[in-house]
């Protein structure tokens, strides 16, 4: 996703199976376990979620972000951890909200670039089994678009 360089407020979305190139923030979604607690994602940022859990920096509550600033790990600056709740609780206006969350957080950090991790948000355990990863990815864009509409 990349934020408009012109004079159009909407976002530009891209969808790709790899990204390269320097990229601002990486949106990883990240869910709650049954005590309420932060669940780590597969993959490289499950440490990190595990520190801001343990010192109760992030629960994952829905709609909850964390924006980490990395200072230039590889080809990603930032990282933000959008918290979804329990992944038998969520819904498609659920993450509808939460994207219209995110817009809030990316814009106010100056993201100009963004990747969603399409496998934390469609792989986690206990989602409801008519919430494809098409209808997951389509909800958070739907709430990012929302929210970046401006009247002019």
């Amino acid at each position: 996703m990349a934020l408009p360089t012109t004079s159009s407020k909407l976002p530009v979305f891209d969808v790709r199976p790899s990204v390269s190139g320097k990229i601002d923030a990486e949106v990883v979604a990240v869910f709650q376990d049954a005590a309420k607690k932060a669940v780590a994602p597969q993959g490289g940022h499950g440490a990190l979620v595990e520190r801001l859990k343990k010192s109760d920096a992030f629960s994952a509550r829905t709609g909850a972000i964390q924006f980490v600033r990395y200072g230039g790990k590889g080809s990603v600056e930032n990282v933000a951890f959008l918290g979804l709740g329990s992944p038998g609780e969520l819904t498609e206006e659920r993450l509808r909200s939460a994207g219209g969350m995110l817009w809030g957080k990316l814009s106010a950090e100056k993201t100009r670039t963004a990747v969603v991790d399409a496998d934390a948000l469609a792989g986690a355990r206990g989602l409801k089994a008519d919430l494809t990863s098409a209808l997951l990815l389509r909800a958070l864009a739907e709430g990012l678009m929302l929210s970046a509409y401006q009247f002019v």
